[in-house]
């Protein structure tokens, strides 16, 4: 992925999880809030990604990290999908520890 497409993404992850964060707090019911963190953290996770191919490491990536999860906090039930979602975060969290405890070794 080139750093344009990068920034496109990026830009389009963060509209997202403005749109998704409005959702949340606007949310008439248990499921449709439900809905909006399980999409926060997706959003949150994959920006992550995008912003560790940008080179942004550290401070803003692990803050995204720690978004991600926060939200999966506020879901008032976990279906099978959300949990797998969880699963994927902590994953990437975990690959994104050991990328960072290697480029400091």
């Amino acid at each position: 992925m080139d750093s344009n497409s990068s920034e496109r993404q990026r830009s389009y992850l963060e509209s997202a999880l403005k749109s998704y964060y409005r959702a949340y707090e606007t949310a008439a019911s248990s499921q449709d809030k439900s809905s909006a963190a399980k999409n926060n953290a997706i959003a949150a996770w994959r920006l992550t990604n995008v912003l560790s191919q940008l080179s942004e490491v550290t401070v803003l990536c692990e803050f995204r990290f720690r978004e991600a999860v926060s939200y999966f906090s506020k879901v008032p039930y976990c279906c099978e999908s959300a949990i797998k979602c969880l699963l994927l975060i902590i994953g990437s969290m975990l690959s994104y520890k050991s990328f960072i405890l290697h480029e400091l070794l």
